[in-house]
């Protein structure tokens, strides 16, 4: 099973930088994507390949060398 697309390579692939994916993904502005925060504060993301697949065209295989 492929994981999630990592925040720096939807980065790249949107020509965005890796803060506004973070951003607009807490902000529930990217479909497939999610932000969990924890007790601590710090942020987790999530980015579904497939939903990512169909908003971009990118498909991604999961290596993080694979752009």
């Amino acid at each position: 099973m492929i994981g999630s697309v990592p925040v720096s390579v939807a980065a790249t692939v949107m020509n965005k930088s890796p803060l506004f994916v973070r951003e607009s993904i807490a902000q529930g502005k990217i479909d497939g994507a999610f932000c969990i925060e924890g007790e601590n504060g710090r942020r987790s993301f999530y980015i579904s390949p497939v939903k990512f697949q169909e908003l971009t065209g990118y498909e991604w295989k999961g290596g993080e060398d694979e752009k």
